[in-house]
């Protein structure tokens, strides 16, 4: 094996399906602890990189993975910011955006000259700390399903903002190179070229390409892959990174009809390009670096894991929002950009910054991203044990996205009122019962409004929401959010106080439900298991004909919910 093996010259394939088998130990082990799998790939490169094992020894190999990690992760991340949703609160995100950018940036750049660095490196240092990672925010809340929630739409919103920001000021340094005032002139013109041909393409072309490639899904595919490699290579060949351009490719084919069919196609390649990305960000990392620039990257890495969540509960508090919100915008805003990783690279391959600085922002970067993974993954326990210490952050007219009186008393609550819950709540708007609908996705909630529903805009593990329940005393509560966790804490604070009200919980797993009935739980709905009577029962007391007969309403009834925006 050792004899086949030294007789295989090192290759982009052989650091590639290296990375990828250890990655996937790694990631195994790290679940299996039940631990996110971000900090599993930046462990995997430390491993098979310069610092220790040294296995992957070729530095142009490492910067070639890294660069086209990057690339092609910003593509899929580009695709996945939904400019509609934006819109919704565009004000908020763009002030927000912009006063972070601002601060964090200038007080980045005054502590960085602090630190004994070149007005040029603290202006690399300020810019590269500016900016918050879209990558991580967008994989964490979709893993933990918060991408529609009020503080997933905002930190999308703010994070928009800021990778327009990033892109603008990387198209300008960019042109830092040239000395003259006809070099500035002609960089500025490419950059120019660039928004033109992505408007065009975005405008015009894509609507009408992709109406014909949409016809086949594997030309589908193909036509999305293309469009990133088209943008990637017309950014370089402008002078650009690649992953600008792809990073616009993916907003321009966001902005297609087909927009959802491509994500659903790319996910894999972004799972896959970003645990490339991810180890190759740890594969950049030094020890010697670490110890020679110990106090600096310990400051700076502070000022941004702790200034950013604190900088944007102010600002929040100025838009009047609540303390809970605002404390989970900052929680997701503690980390530093993926574009610090071009700007470092930037800045190494003009002159304007040391190895030792350009390594102190990626090691800064790798930190922040995999502190911030577990500030994000536990933010709802945080809150819990912080968020009595944060009502300085929250006016007492703070928005609640409903008031109810004080005096309604309802019969039922419903936590949730998307898909399961839509046909809960579409039962009981025949009763006489009165009841009210508590949701944290605006979307969800604007529906309930225009149908007349009693809701409110929360969430079940809120100490706020929990009072308001508790003083409504309904008989009946009913849970379709499958979150352990938040059900547990409704069994502890709700049924403790209201021993006499039914409750209906929603789990995952059969030890969540086992665990739920033990703390009181009076039925508890495994969607699962439920399905599975459903078609045995189907299977038990109808024929074929009818089989097929009832798969046809079904059918005909979805869609009709799904124009309503109910499922």
């Amino acid at each position: 094996m050792a004899i086949f093996l030294s007789g295989i010259q090192s290759s982009l394939l052989l650091d590639i399906s290296l990375m990828i088998i250890v990655a996937t130990i790694i990631a195994y082990l790290f679940r299996l602890i039940k631990q996110p799998t971000i900090p599993a790939y930046i462990l995997t490169g430390i491993l098979l990189g310069p610092s220790i094992l040294n296995l992957i020894k070729d530095s142009a190999d490492i910067a070639a993975l890294s660069e086209i990690g990057i690339a092609l992760l910003l593509f899929v991340v580009g695709l996945e910011l939904d400019i509609r949703k934006f819109k919704q609160f565009g004000k908020i995100s763009i002030f927000s955006g912009l006063s972070q950018v601002l601060f964090t940036g200038f007080v980045g750049f005054l502590i960085s000259l602090g630190l004994g660095f070149t007005r040029i490196e603290s202006l690399y240092l300020g810019l590269g700390l500016a900016f918050s990672s879209t990558v991580i925010v967008i994989k964490l809340l979709s893993d933990k399903d918060q991408i529609d929630t009020l503080h997933g739409r905002i930190a999308i919103g703010i994070l928009i903002i800021q990778d327009i920001i990033a892109i603008l000021f990387l198209l300008f340094l960019s042109t830092l190179n040239n000395q003259s005032s006809l070099g500035y002139l002609y960089s500025l013109i490419k950059g120019l070229i660039l928004i033109f041909i992505f408007y065009l393409f975005t405008r015009f072309i894509f609507p009408i390409m992709f109406r014909r490639f949409a016809k086949s899904q594997e030309i589908l595919f193909l036509a999305s892959i293309s469009a990133c490699l088209f943008f990637a290579i017309l950014a370089f060949g402008l002078g650009f990174s690649i992953a600008i351009g792809a990073f616009l490719a993916g907003i321009a084919l966001a902005s297609t009809t087909y927009d959802v069919e491509i994500i659903s196609k790319m996910k894999p390649l972004r799972d896959f390009f970003s645990t490339i990305f991810f180890v190759s960000l740890g594969m950049q990392i030094t020890f010697s670096t670490v110890s020679n620039m110990l106090p600096q990257l310990i400051i700076l890495s502070l000022f941004v894991l702790i200034g950013n969540p604190l900088l944007a509960l102010i600002i929040m508090r100025t838009t009047n929002f609540k303390k809970r919100t605002s404390f989970f915008i900052g929680m997701l805003l503690a980390q530093v950009s993926e574009f610090a990783l071009i700007l470092s690279g930037l800045g190494l391959s003009s002159g304007h910054l040391s190895k030792e600085t350009s390594s102190l922002i990626v090691i800064i970067t790798v930190l922040t991203m995999v502190i911030s993974t577990y500030l994000i993954s536990n933010m709802e326990r945080l809150y819990k044990k912080f968020g009595k210490y944060l009502t300085i952050f929250e006016k007492k007219n703070a928005l609640t996205t409903s008031i109810i009186s004080k005096n309604v008393r309802y019969d039922i609550i419903v936590l949730g009122g998307n898909r399961t819950g839509a046909y809960i709540i579409k039962y009981l708007k025949n009763t006489k019962k009165k009841f009210l609908v508590i949701d944290y996705n605006p979307d969800v909630i604007q529906r309930l409004e225009n149908e007349n529903v009693d809701c409110i805009y929360g969430d079940a593990s809120d100490e706020e929401i929990i009072k308001r329940i508790n003083k409504i005393r309904p008989s009946m509560l009913i849970s379709t959010m499958p979150s352990i966790d938040n059900n547990l804490i409704l069994l502890e604070k709700i049924k403790r106080k209201n021993k006499s009200m039914t409750i209906f919980l929603t789990a995952k797993t059969v030890p969540d439900v086992i665990e739920l009935y033990k703390k009181g739980a009076d039925f508890v709905i495994l969607p699962e298991i439920l399905a599975g009577q459903k078609i045995a029962d189907y299977l038990m007391h109808l024929k074929k004909p009818q089989i097929k007969k009832w798969g046809k309403h079904y059918y005909k009834k979805l869609l009709e919910d799904r124009k309503k925006n109910i499922v």
